[in-house]
């Protein structure tokens, strides 16, 4: 009762216990609500290909809260020829081969885009970090959501300027960090 709240059980002999904690919690008041600033995506076109009409309806409405010029098309052969800024290219849940730059389709996309986002369903994340060290700029897992792609595009932003001319951050200071377990089973080395 001292936080507020109460706490139940039900217990049955040879079945064990149901404990219920219900409780009121305060929000943290340092939480920070709007994601990153997408303002430097103005003017930006982002091609768009996902074959799931659910999954694009819910990436297309996050989509349209930034200022992106987005090209969407549910097949990337039905998608327009053209280059542009970005391209975020969702892999149906059925595709099963392994995923690499060798791929047809990939290869192709990186010649269309200077900063390619693949949306991976989670048995394809197996090859997200060899993706992106062959250039894929972002492998995001879906389902898609705000906190997971406004930031991979908001990257595109310092990947630009960063191939522009290097720019130094002087608001991060070098830092290190030492772990202190007093738990003799944790003192390994």
């Amino acid at each position: 009762n001292e936080m507020g709240g109460d706490i139940s059980f039900h217990s049955q002999p040879n079945r064990g216990s149901t404990f219920w904690f219900h409780i009121n919690l305060d929000l943290n008041p340092n939480i920070i609500i709007e994601g990153p600033s997408t303002q430097c995506l103005a003017g930006k076109r982002l091609a768009y290909v996902e074959p799931n009409s659910a999954a694009a309806q819910c990436t297309l409405d996050i989509l349209s809260e930034t200022p992106l010029e987005v090209v969407y098309s549910p097949t990337f052969s039905a998608l327009p020829p053209a280059h542009y800024d970005m391209m975020l290219l969702g892999i149906a849940v059925t595709f099963r081969e392994p995923l690499t730059m060798q791929h047809e389709r990939l290869a192709k996309a990186v010649s269309m885009t200077d900063f390619l986002m693949l949306a991976l369903p989670c048995h394809a994340q197996v090859n997200a970090e060899k993706l992106k060290q062959d250039g894929i700029g972002a492998c995001l897992l879906k389902p898609l959501t705000p906190t997971r792609l406004l930031p991979a595009l908001t990257e595109f932003c310092h990947h630009k300027q960063n191939t522009l001319l290097p720019v130094t951050d002087e608001s991060k200071l070098a830092m290190t960090v030492m772990a202190v377990d007093d738990n003799p089973a944790n003192l390994k080395l």
